[in-house]
């Protein structure tokens, strides 16, 4: 059989000219592979090595800018720390506008409130050993009754803030100017620091 090829000679033509294109860039592209990585080999053989006197300086150096690192965030820290203690100072209390809030809602309105007294902070051991702050809050004012006295009591005693509620005295008396028949009373509220005592 005889092989005719029926392609026009200029496709041919320039199909071997891509092929030898092709071979030849490829053939430049190793080449420049090759010396680039000979570039770097040599390169890395060439550098210079440090000598042990240097890298003990270098290595002081690296240490002394470390330690004033550390030097700096000690200050910082000593600086936070004492303004956390600050912190603690003014604001280590119950809130007394919050507390005034509570025991006027548990008077209700057929009380009046004459006085509410905290007394000063008293830090106390609890079974676990850890201290605890506690203050004594006097509350006296009138009520229409004893009865209603006795419901002041069982709301204080609801709010679960106080460690306790004790009645201190109640007595007969008059109030204002029309002289109405009322029952003072006097209270002694406990109240710790991070709520009630468990």
């Amino acid at each position: 059989m005889i092989a005719v090829n029926l392609l026009a000679s200029e496709r041919v033509a320039a199909s071997r000219r891509r092929a030898r294109r092709r071979a030849w860039f490829g053939v430049l592209f190793g080449q420049a592979s090759v010396v680039g990585l000979a570039l770097l080999v040599a390169a890395q053989i060439h550098t210079p090595h440090e000598s042990p006197a240097q890298l003990i300086a270098k290595l002081q150096v690296q240490q002394g800018e470390k330690d004033r690192e550390k030097q700096a965030i000690a200050a910082e820290m000593s600086g936070l720390r004492g303004r956390m203690e600050l912190s603690n100072l003014v604001t280590n209390h119950p809130r007394w506008g919050s507390l005034l809030s509570i025991i006027a809602k548990a008077k209700g309105p057929e009380a009046v409130l004459e006085r509410v007294e905290v007394g000063s902070r008293v830090a106390s051991g609890d079974a676990g050993g850890a201290l605890r702050s506690s203050y004594t809050v006097g509350v006296t004012g009138y009520a229409a009754s004893r009865e209603g006295v006795a419901q002041i009591v069982s709301r204080l005693e609801a709010t679960k803030v106080f460690d306790t509620v004790t009645p201190v005295e109640t007595r007969a008396t008059v109030y204002g100017p029309t002289g109405a028949e009322v029952v003072s009373f006097s209270l002694t509220l406990s109240l710790s620091e991070g709520g009630k005592a468990k």
